[in-house]
């Protein structure tokens, strides 16, 4: 049995040569303690969040949620669950990720299987500590075909090419979203609280699309 000790807030371990077996038990020994799994044929990494980067996954969360009850968009919220596929041998938890064209897919799982499943329409990840692994290399053999990268300063928005990520300054989730202003509502968030930080960005959102 492998026994997962303690990792450091914001700190991680890579490991070499983990076979699917192992990942797979390490998965199941940690169970419900907050470690991200970062599994890329055979390289491994354990990291423990610290409060910011937790802080940041939280208010992205709850941005998307807004967003998609503002724009009409009907959703499906997969938090941090671990997608992984035998077929490309690699696995992670994003930060946050959603369900947003391929609602009807999922809707009433339980559980998600890669293999018969789609991928999270769009999957948020906050960069603001050095990690150890590629993840979007991950994120590109689970094929999600958009990523919000956030490293407490900049906004990036990445579709998925042939080639590869791309940048892009627009939204295939929320075509019609405003990109340049998440910044801004993501900067005020630490003058109020998360009640107060909500209505904020609501009504700067429909300020900037008063169609609605």
């Amino acid at each position: 049995m492998v026994a997962v000790a303690e990792i450091p807030q914001e700190q991680g371990i890579l490991l070499e040569g983990v076979s699917w077996n192992l990942y797979e038990q390490l998965l199941e020994e940690i169970g419900d303690r907050h470690l991200f799994i970062t599994f890329d044929k055979g390289r491994l990494e354990i990291m423990s969040p610290s409060w910011k980067h937790e802080r940041y996954s939280e208010l992205f969360g709850q941005l998307i949620r807004i967003i998609a009850r503002e724009f009409s968009s009907p959703y499906i919220s997969g938090g941090s669950t671990t997608f992984r596929s035998t077929a490309s041998d690699c696995g992670l938890e994003p930060d946050r990720c959603f369900y947003i064209r391929n609602v009807h897919a999922v809707q009433g799982k339980n559980e998600i299987d890669l293999n018969v499943d789609p991928p999270p329409d769009l999957a948020v990840e906050i960069e603001i500590s050095r990690r150890l692994s590629d993840r979007i290399e991950v994120y590109r053999k689970l094929s999600v075909p958009e990523i919000w990268r956030y490293d407490g300063t900049r906004l990036t928005l990445l579709h998925l090419r042939e080639t590869g990520y791309q940048p892009s300054d627009r939204s295939l989730a929320f075509p019609h979203l405003q990109i340049d202003q998440l910044p801004q509502l993501l900067g005020i968030s630490g003058e109020m609280d998360e009640l107060a930080w909500e209505d904020a960005v609501r009504a700067k959102l429909r300020e900037a699309s008063p169609r609605r």
